[in-house]
């Protein structure tokens, strides 16, 4: 992927509309930025287990799946590991 394709927005990427999943590899150190306000960055990984750091504005909701799906009766599909729209 050339740094050109990297910075298309989500949306040209993610083709198949709305319920499409990005699948990204990512590295302790690298991070993703969603939009120009979020990012979430890996800052350690081992043997499955996996940290992550988030920094978003404060008007911006996040919890973790498991509670989520508590407070909301609501369960999110798993995102596919493979796919078209794995990069």
């Amino acid at each position: 992927m050339t740094v050109e394709n990297s910075l298309r927005p989500l949306e040209w990427i993610l083709h198949g509309g709305v319920g499409s999943v990005l699948v990204l590899g990512r590295k302790p150190g690298e991070y993703v930025m969603i939009g120009d306000d979020i990012m979430v960055k890996v800052v350690r990984g081992s043997k499955g287990d996996l940290r992550l750091a988030i920094r978003a504005p404060q008007s911006v909701k996040i919890v973790r799946g498991e509670v989520y799906e508590g407070q909301t009766g609501k369960v999110v599909p798993a995102a596919e590991e493979e796919g078209p729209n794995s990069h």
